[in-house]
């Protein structure tokens, strides 16, 4: 018996917390048409903030590293010449569209 009235009293329950469920459904579709849009441009901004410290980062140590990567960049521009040079000065037989 005591069994059948809880029964009751949690369909009861259950029943009610269904229809609170049903009236707040168009209130959280309103929040999530305004929320959905600010949670985004908050992602954007933590985003932002962050490839703006690994830029940041990046750069600094490009900054540090200067003059070796000058060096770099100024060996591959001689090595690259010499290649260049090189092979503009040899003849190469075949090698094209396979015509004569």
């Amino acid at each position: 018996m005591a069994e059948k009235t809880l029964r009751l009293e949690l369909n009861d329950m259950v029943r009610e917390l269904l229809e609170i469920r049903e009236e707040l459904k168009p209130r959280l579709a309103g929040l999530k048409e305004i929320g959905k849009p600010v949670a985004l441009v908050l992602a954007g901004f933590i985003g932002l903030k962050i490839g703006f410290k690994i830029l940041r980062w990046a750069l600094s140590l490009l900054w540090r590293n200067l003059l070796v990567i000058a060096a770099v960049v100024v060996f591959a521009l001689i090595r690259y010449n010499q290649v260049k040079k090189r092979k503009a000065g040899e003849f190469y037989i075949g090698g094209g569209s396979g015509t004569v």
